[in-house]
């Protein structure tokens, strides 16, 4: 009977320890994906930025896309220029 009794606390004392280390490795794996949900907000941002950044370095090849991405309203310079 002894023997049993010492057979449980042993086995009661590994599945503590087991326990601890689950514990200790699911604190580490949260650590670790708030690590990678990080980095790869970083990698979106930069290629958003690069993105916009090529954007605004564009430069419109003609009159037509110029005027399409222009957000100033004509003001009848064209009538002016046109009468003059």
């Amino acid at each position: 009977m002894e023997n049993i009794n010492e057979t449980l606390q042993g086995l009661s004392a590994a599945i503590t320890v087991l326990a601890d280390q689950f514990s200790s490795l699911k604190g580490e794996l949260k650590q670790l994906n708030n690590k990678v949900d990080k980095l790869e907000n970083k990698d979106t941002n930069k290629s958003l930025l690069i993105e916009e950044q090529q954007i605004s370095l564009a430069r419109p090849r003609s009159e037509l896309e110029l005027n399409e991405i222009s957000s100033l309203p004509d003001c009848g310079l064209k009538q002016a220029n046109n009468e003059s």
